[in-house]
């Protein structure tokens, strides 16, 4: 275990061999040097050109398992035949869309000429139409029969004892690091912050809301999540891979938080647009708030991966880490936000 990055951790060089023999398997040849897709946390993810255009290449993260890869694309083949855009794995002539190359599980997609939003610098319009797309997919997705999905994914699941165990371990590697820059010792207050609140007594169990209303959903649902064209459309909907059976109000509040809608005036657009499509009780928004402040309570995935696995990717994390924390730590916030979300959503 360390600080710095293991060469493990280490964004691995482009694997050619294997994009050619992926590629072979779909009768294309490359024309052009694999590209690195920017922003890819989980995955190892390309873009490059072939003789019959642009593809999408992924490396499934090394712990992913082909059972649950094929449930996500179950599920991503039913929204789209049920009106969501969406962007398919490609089959092979075999029929096949997920691969197997010395361990590692590949899928191949098609291209899309589209851009992601970007955080910070959503608008209004762009607010609403995310709004919207997320309302569409809870409604159609509420049709989705259960076959398999993962019911512990997205952080709706927890246990107090060992998220203060991770946050003591990666205390110590901290304390015991040679001279760690200034930085690092930001992160250690907040890791400090997130024992203490830990350790205080407000932790509760997640069975605590075991009784909330559950159904499928996107997992991860988020503006650099979905794909728009030049007018502002969204073309597609990617990245299903947390896709799990999820309550759709701890989605919906852990999407506003992660886009950051609620310090603007973006926050009513976004949710005026998503009632159109499905609606929640009162008692669900005062659930799902609190279930989104226990699981920011508990949550270690950012500083296990920076201080533990040496993953570089989540670097763009570390900046904000405990914002979120420390805004929904405040009990007025969450009573302002569950207050908001009762009156445009109910």
């Amino acid at each position: 275990m360390s600080l710095e990055s293991s060469p493990a951790a280490r964004s691995a060089a482009i694997p050619l061999p294997l994009i050619d023999e992926l590629l072979g398997r779909y009768g294309l040849h490359r024309q052009s040097q694999p590209t690195p897709v920017p922003g890819s946390v989980l995955n190892e993810n390309f873009h490059v050109d072939t003789d019959d255009g642009p593809r999408f290449i992924r490396l499934h993260r090394p712990r992913a398992s082909a059972e649950r890869i094929r449930l996500e694309y179950s599920l991503v083949a039913w929204a789209g035949e049920h009106g969501i855009p969406v962007s398919p794995a490609l089959a092979d002539h075999n029929g096949t869309t997920l691969h197997t190359f010395s361990g590692r599980l590949v899928s191949l997609f098609p291209w899309i000429h589209g851009r992601a939003l970007q955080r910070e610098t959503v608008t209004l319009a762009e607010s609403s139409v995310l709004g919207d797309m997320h309302g569409r997919l809870h409604a159609t997705l509420a049709r989705y029969p259960d076959v398999g999905l993962s019911r512990d994914g997205s952080g709706t699941n927890w246990n107090t004892q060992a998220s203060i165990d991770a946050l003591n371990r990666i205390d110590d590697l901290i304390r015991y690091y040679p001279a760690p820059p200034p930085e690092q010792l930001r992160l250690q207050g907040v890791i400090r912050a997130q024992l203490e609140v830990l350790e205080s007594g407000v932790a509760r169990p997640a069975s605590d809301f075991a009784n909330l209303r559950r159904q499928a959903c996107h997992g991860d649902y988020h503006e650099r999540n979905v794909l728009a064209d030049g007018s502002g459309a969204i073309i597609a909907v990617v990245d299903w891979e947390m896709a799990g059976i999820l309550p759709p109000i701890f989605e919906l509040v852990r999407a506003i938080s992660f886009v950051r809608l609620f310090d603007s005036p973006l926050l009513e657009p976004y949710l005026d647009a998503y009632r159109r499509h499905a609606r929640f009780t009162a008692a669900e928004c005062h659930a799902g708030v609190e279930m989104f402040w226990q699981f920011l309570i508990h949550d270690t995935w950012v500083f296990t991966s920076r201080f533990i696995r040496g993953d570089r990717r989540v670097d763009e994390f570390l900046p904000t880490a405990g914002d979120l924390l420390a805004r929904f730590g405040d009990p007025a916030f969450r009573s302002g936000l569950e207050a908001t979300l009762v009156r445009l959503t109910t």
